[in-house]
């Protein structure tokens, strides 16, 4: 995001390309994990609708994981990334068992890479 000031008045700006060349940037770094099996940009970001204080929402398709979700997070998250970033790494088993948020994003997401195809996952995926 771009700010500038104009006397009093700061103008914030959304630096789109930025966005999207950070986004593909993750998505090839997490592609050298082997338990990653997925990344699905999902939300207002993946359907062109993001403005000023977007996220962007990213689901992270896991073969399996020992660690509670809450706790996996931080290891798939980038030190730096140009705007908010909601990050949830779920496995195939959580996934396969419904669970929602994981399934509103198979449905609706933008695949930015997967090693699977993901309408093994969800009747709807793109």
């Amino acid at each position: 995001m771009q700010k500038r000031s104009y006397g009093s008045v700061t103008v914030f700006s959304l630096d789109r390309p930025q966005v999207e060349a950070a986004l593909q940037t993750l998505a090839e770094t997490l592609r050298q994990r082997e338990e990653v099996l997925a990344v699905v940009c999902f939300g207002s970001w993946a359907r062109g609708e993001a403005g000023i204080g977007s996220d962007v929402d990213l689901l992270v398709v896991l073969r399996a994981s020992e660690q509670p979700f809450l706790k996996r997070i931080d290891a798939y998250l980038p030190a730096t990334f140009p705007v908010d970033l909601d990050l949830f790494p779920y496995t195939l088993d959580e996934i396969r068992n419904g669970q929602p948020l994981a399934q509103t994003a198979l449905q609706t997401g933008r695949v930015l890479w997967s090693r699977i195809p993901l309408n093994t996952l969800c009747d709807d995926a793109p």
